[in-house]
């Protein structure tokens, strides 16, 4: 037999955000301290790849270097996106929250058409 309850899941959301928006700060500030490290490191090894490519001395980097370049190139640039987009969207659920709600009356006869 079912509950019945005054409490759809627009409103659980609704009382629910506030927790979720607030609570969002740390997997966030997460999210772009690893981004950060990951474009120190693609800067690192970008340069170190092209001083020895471009002086030519010492060893070229192997290939195994070069994919791990790549490889940390292409996370640094994925991170930057969740990070960017994350960003995006919780300034956008603070902001939907900060407003002020609004309430549409229904009236039963409208005379004054």
């Amino acid at each position: 037999m079912r509950n019945p309850s005054n409490y759809n899941f627009r409103k659980r959301l609704n009382l629910s955000m506030p927790m979720l928006i607030n609570e969002a700060g740390l997997p966030l500030k997460l999210i772009v301290a690893f981004t950060a490290v990951m474009c120190i490191l693609v800067i690192g090894l970008g340069s170190i790849a092209a001083t020895r490519f471009l002086t030519g001395g010492g060893d070229p980097l192997s290939t195994t270097s070069l994919v791990f370049l790549v490889i940390v190139i292409n996370q640094a640039l994925l991170g930057l996106g969740i990070a960017l987009i994350a960003t995006y969207a919780r300034a956008t659920l603070r902001e939907t929250l900060r407003r002020p709600r609004y309430h549409i009356a229904a009236r039963s006869s409208v005379s004054d058409r």
